[in-house]
């Protein structure tokens, strides 16, 4: 009796922890799927066989940091570049001669157990209707150049798998130190980056452009007057990792624009530590159970959930792929039980840029509920769309729709 009962305690244990992760839903598969070499098998007659990276449009590169812990560490970064620019991969230095004016720099940020598949369809059908549509050959936008970067965050897509913990604070210095690196290898210093955020990669964002806003941007400006007064700033500014950011004049060339996107975005999930993670056997049991989970069918329900409709058969391997590399899951669960240093909500009023909400009418994962409306209605300067019959991807699924409002913005 005393067994059965500690198998049921177990069971509701990890059936709990399931229920946190998928925000509410637990989504299953009905049976174990064990054509694993298909599916890699899948994902390598699908990558670029030449050089050996996933896509076409695949890089990598290592960057060096430190942790707000102070520990010093190194990642493997993948990344894919879209851009309308065909000599691109050719001469890339060509770019020092274009008028600045009529370059657009985009930085994508995925979310939770996302990639850079997740801005595949909008980069690729963006780009299509800038360079075809007949609307839009009278006007300015059709001359510009677009240069779109979508990452790959630690642990997720095709980057490294690396046991670290990282924080907001940590993957918004990541992202400052990729924006620099971006700048400066493929000649694009000296213009602005649009940033956008897809739910977790939403409150990344948050977090990137209040450091920028604050480190960079005003940083000497500001010193005297509000970092030493805010305990928020100098609880950042204490950390070896930030001295690195404000001493280095590379990073003050980043420019970022007066308005970034966020897509359906994590706002009020900064504290993502679990009491239940922290139990050495449950998250042991855990990880094994998540990888028995990682199949055809399981995500597929899963994507159905997070999408609102069906996915296709790419999509579907489009997520899978990724997570079931090696140390994916052992890794994720790690690097995210910490909690963030300071909360959204200290510092969102803060931000003095434009934000531009994209949100799915039917997002079941991160809801436009009262909380959010709320947060939106009280910020200076907001804009926010809808997305009709959409769920928390609308960039994949309602692609064109999505699209719209990007048009609107980069045509002002």
């Amino acid at each position: 009796m005393e067994f059965r009962k500690n198998i049921k305690i177990i069971n509701f244990l990890t059936i709990l922890i399931l229920y946190l992760i998928f925000n509410g839903k637990i989504i299953m598969g009905n049976e174990l799927n064990n054509n694993v070499d298909n599916i890699i098998n899948f994902f390598y007659s699908n990558q670029n066989k030449e050089n050996k990276t996933p896509f076409n449009n695949s890089f990598y590169t290592n960057i060096e940091f430190f942790t707000l812990k102070g520990i010093r560490t190194e990642l493997k970064i993948h990344y894919r570049i879209w851009t309308n620019y065909e000599l691109f991969y050719k001469y890339p230095q060509n770019i020092k001669n274009f008028d600045k004016k009529c370059i657009e720099k985009l930085f994508l940020i995925h979310g939770f157990a996302g990639s850079t598949y997740s801005y595949q369809n909008f980069s690729e059908n963006f780009l299509e209707i800038i360079n075809n549509n007949e609307n839009l050959k009278n006007n300015n936008l059709k001359s510009k150049i677009f240069f779109i970067f979508a990452i790959d965050l630690p642990n997720f897509g095709y980057s490294e798998r690396k046991k670290i913990k990282l924080s907001s604070v940590d993957f918004s210095l990541i992202i400052l130190k990729l924006l620099k690196e971006f700048d400066k290898n493929y000649y694009l210093e000296n213009i602005e980056w649009t940033l956008f955020g897809h739910s977790m990669g939403g409150r990344i964002c948050l977090y990137t452009i209040y450091l920028y806003e604050n480190f960079i941007e005003n940083f000497e400006i500001l010193f005297e007057s509000k970092i030493k007064q805010s305990k928020n700033l100098f609880k950042i500014f204490n950390f070896f990792n930030i001295n690195e950011v404000t001493n280095n004049e590379e990073y003050k060339k980043i420019l970022l624009k007066n308005r970034f996107i966020l897509i359906s975005p994590a706002i009020n999930n900064s504290k993502r530590s679990d009491i239940f993670l922290k139990i050495s056997f449950i998250k042991k049991f855990l990880v094994e159970f998540i990888k028995t989970q990682l199949n055809y069918d399981s995500i597929k329900k899963i994507l159905k959930f997070v999408y609102n409709k069906s996915p296709q058969e790419k999509d579907i391997y489009g997520y899978l792929n990724p997570l079931i590399l090696p140390k994916t899951i052992e890794n994720v669960l790690y690097m995210l039980d910490i909690n963030d240093i300071i909360n959204i909500y200290e510092f969102i009023y803060e931000i003095n840029r434009e934000f531009v909400f994209i949100w799915g009418e039917n997002d079941n994962v991160v809801k436009l509920n009262d909380e959010n409306l709320k947060i939106i209605e009280r910020l200076k300067f907001k804009k926010l769309y809808i997305i009709n019959g959409s769920g928390h991807c609308p960039m994949e699924t309602e692609t064109l729709q999505f699209i719209g409002p990007i048009i609107q913005i980069f045509y002002k």
